[in-house]
């Protein structure tokens, strides 16, 4: 039987298996106890992928005119009905002589007719959507000169040009030309104009239910020199909204004894009153009230007649404006009259 160790070996036996521990000289396994359940590794959740299962298709016009352009705007809708954004399609028309799609979807209208647009992309469709185009419409008539000078027995010729909304003329529209008094000028079906009397008539022109016109003055010229109208108030081609209010002054070799304003079938005797310094110069004014006259394009014709009886007529075209709210501009106005330049045509009676 052995005695104890000596307290220097033992403390030298403790050293040694406190090393080999360290070292790893253990058999200790890493692997899972057998019988156990192994602990799943944790991984990220995969997102689920959009399928596009349908399309929807909208137009931004369904009526357009020849030569107009509209956008096709497709949506694409996943199985749950959400919308998917980047999904490239393509488009088709089933009448491309009447309406034609390009790649981009913008559609542009070629003839009248009637169409049908659909859109596609990954063999998924959407309904087909209705277009019709209609023929260019007829907006604005023109006439041009918008006033004419003549004596009895000359002759002139006007011109009117059918405008589109874009304000471009549109060929092939058929044109009737109407005197507002015949026994003063006449017109024939080609704008032709017959000057017969003295006086002032309107021209009109009429296509597809729009109408432009222009003033015909036809006077002979007094032997004393022209005796001039200035307009002061409206001005030409001057938005009105509810009230005219007409501001004329009258130079003349004579005396002016009456001053008279036309506006239709309407007739005031405008009143004389100083403007300018010290008074120096007569102004004629009155006033109409345009409740009832409808919107569009209209002339006042003013009659200044001297005191050996000689009248002179003059006429300018100002705009009936419809509403203010409709952006019409308010009336403008000036603080001075002023008389028109030499070369203005004058007319005398």
């Amino acid at each position: 039987m052995l005695g104890p160790l000596p307290v220097a070996r033992r403390r030298a036996l403790a050293l040694l298996l406190f090393v080999g521990s360290a070292c790893g000289g253990g058999s200790e396994s890493t692997a899972p106890p057998s019988g156990s359940t192994p602990r799943p590794t944790p991984t990220p959740e995969q997102p689920t992928g959009q399928v596009l299962t349908s399309a929807n298709l909208a137009l931004s016009a369904h009526t357009m005119e020849v030569g107009d352009l509209a956008k096709a705007q497709p949506e694409g809708m996943d199985q749950r009905g959400n919308f998917i954004p980047a999904v490239r399609f393509s488009f088709a028309s089933s009448a491309p002589s009447i309406v034609t799609v390009d790649t981009a979807g913008v559609l542009t209208a070629r003839a009248p007719g009637d169409a049908q647009i659909q859109a596609s992309a990954l063999g998924v469709t959407s309904p087909w959507r209705s277009v019709t185009v209609i023929p260019v419409a007829v907006t604005r008539v023109e006439v041009s000169p918008q006033r004419l000078a003549l004596q009895p027995g000359q002759q002139g010729v006007l011109s009117a040009a059918a405008l589109n909304r874009a304000l471009r003329p549109i060929e092939g529209r058929a044109i009737t030309w109407s005197s507002s008094d015949s026994t003063i000028a006449r017109v024939s079906s080609t704008g032709a104009v017959s000057a017969l009397r003295n006086g002032v008539a309107t021209i009109s022109a009429t296509s597809e239910g729009r109408t432009g016109a222009a003033a015909v003055v036809v006077a002979i010229p007094d032997p004393a020199g022209p005796t001039k109208i200035a307009f002061a108030t409206p001005l030409a081609d001057q938005p009105i909204k509810d009230t005219l209010k007409v501001k004329v002054g009258v130079n003349g070799p004579r005396a002016i004894s009456r001053v008279e304003a036309r506006l239709r079938d309407r007739m005031i005797t405008l009143d004389s009153t100083p403007v300018g310094l010290f008074g120096a110069v007569t102004a004629w004014v009155g006033t109409f009230d345009l409740f009832l006259l409808g919107s569009g394009y209209h002339y006042l014709v003013v009659t200044a007649t001297d005191a050996l009886g000689v009248a002179t007529v003059d006429s300018i075209r100002f705009e009936r404006a419809a509403t203010l709210n409709g952006g019409d501009n308010p009336p403008q106005r000036r603080d001075r009259l002023r008389l028109p330049p030499p070369s203005r045509k004058i007319s005398h009676e």
